[in-house]
């Protein structure tokens, strides 16, 4: 920022229009000229200034520049109302919409735009461009890695490698670090890296966190995320990612608030003492965890969401330093991620992950949903179909063992769940002098 002259220390050859303004009769007008050639560019949503610096717009209000509203009057008539009129002039005439403020990414004319320390990016799928950091481009928010097409993250890669010996879970990770620089949520899916403690997950977040910047990356947990009255949900607006760092065992209660946020649609945020705010992001959501996430009352609309990496392999040596070297490896993890996003525009799709991580996702569906999965595995659904009441429960239970589950509380509460999922009801057939309870439109499979 360029510092204000006093008035009389104007120097020989400065502009005699801004001179003049320190004039002891100059407009509110002229001085709001005066100070506005002194500030950075400024832009206004309401009574909230942005100030362009090193390719950031930042947030605040025009107190911090009141010092210098009051230095460039006269000081024969400087007063304290005149410097906030000269604010508010500047205030008036530099409004805005707040929508013209983005993050740190953008879609424009078919390529991505990513602001890093040292330029905006513009990303295809076949190339990758420097641009110089512009004001134009709106952006709030920085990667805090540099773009270097030489850089590389060696540690970083064999931790990864190591942790993930299948291909195909490689491929995931790689597309999902991608999927973080996308400026939308179009692909709907969250990362869960499930596994013992000390298997990688967390070095690998330490050098992702490196690679985007503290600015870019939130910690909410699930249930924080779920809880449509916590606080902190509207945080995310602007995030790259939300890493959880772990998960708790026992279910969390409604998964509404995860659902429309891993899909990029709107929910409402509670702000502490302040109205609801209606809340979208481009957030991506990532967990690190020892135990499977567990949505009490959960469909099938949670597993489509997710995807998940099996983490088994444990190092045979610990290192100490080992994540202050990734950390230090940021420009090449960020290349990497650029790869992977670069990758994704191909795809149009985040994969599935291998073997192990479909497992998960199997053993996932049967904890978070095991009515639909009882039924997909183990019945047949037809109009003519019938089965006893009693076989369909005693089967479903012992599904539950076979999968360590624990039963349901009541019957009750099997029978109602499997009512509104599916298009059944209970029926009465007379068998003789006996009355029989079954269940219509659906039969358990014959076994083979």
């Amino acid at each position: 920022m360029n510092q204000v002259l006093p008035s009389d220390e104007f120097q020989q050859g400065e502009d005699p229009q801004l001179a003049s303004a320190l004039d002891e009769l100059a407009t509110e007008q002229q001085l709001a000229s005066l100070l506005k050639a002194q500030l950075p560019p400024l832009r206004c949503v309401g009574d909230n200034w942005y100030t362009y610096v090193n390719g950031v717009w930042s947030s605040g209000t025009s107190d911090i520049f009141r010092p210098l509203s009051l230095s460039i009057q006269n000081v024969k008539s400087r007063t304290q109302r005149k410097a906030s009129n000269i604010l508010s002039h500047l205030e008036s005439e530099a409004q805005v919409s707040e929508s013209k403020f983005l993050s740190f990414h953008r879609f424009a004319d078919g390529a991505i735009l990513i602001n890093c320390a040292n330029g905006v990016l513009r990303v295809t799928a076949a190339r990758v461009e420097l641009l110089a950091h512009s004001p134009d481009y709106y952006f709030t928010s920085q990667v805090a890695a540099s773009f270097n097409p030489e850089a590389e993250a060696p540690v970083f890669e064999q931790v990864l490698q190591e942790a993930l010996p299948d291909g195909a879970d490689l491929e995931l990770f790689r597309v999902f670090l991608g999927y973080m620089l996308y400026p939308a949520c179009s692909f709907e899916a969250a990362l869960v890296c499930y596994g013992d403690g000390g298997t990688g997950k967390s070095t690998l977040a330490e050098g992702v966190k490196a690679a985007l910047g503290d600015d870019l990356v939130r910690s909410l947990s699930l249930l924080q995320i779920c809880d449509p009255r916590s606080f902190h949900l509207v945080n995310l607006r602007n995030s790259a990612v939300n890493i959880s760092a772990e998960l708790d065992a026992l279910p969390v209660v409604g998964a509404e608030n995860f659902k429309l946020l891993v899909s990029g649609e709107q929910v409402a945020a509670d702000r502490k003492h302040q109205d609801l705010v209606s809340l979208k992001t481009s957030c991506k959501f990532w967990f690190l965890t020892n135990y499977l996430p567990r949505f009490l009352h959960g469909t099938e609309a949670e597993l489509r969401r997710l995807r998940f990496l099996r983490f088994e392999k444990k190092p045979v040596r610990q290192d100490p330093t080992l994540k202050h070297k990734i950390a230090a490896e940021r420009d090449g993890i960020f290349n990497m991620a650029l790869v992977g996003l670069r990758t994704l525009l191909v795809r149009q799709e985040i994969p599935q992950g291998g073997q192990q991580s479909i497992a998960t996702r199997q053993r996932f569906k049967v904890q978070n949903d095991p009515i639909t999965t009882f039924v997909q595995d183990r019945c047949i659904l037809a109009p003519d179909a019938e089965v006893l009441k009693t076989d369909l429960y005693s089967e479903y239970t012992e599904f539950l063992t076979t999968n360590g589950l624990p039963e349901p509380q009541n019957q009750s509460t099997f029978f109602r769940a499997l009512y509104n999922r599916f298009q059944v009801q209970e029926i009465r057939r007379r068998d003789g002098d006996r009355q029989l309870r079954k269940i219509a439109g659906i039969t358990l499979q014959v076994e083979k």
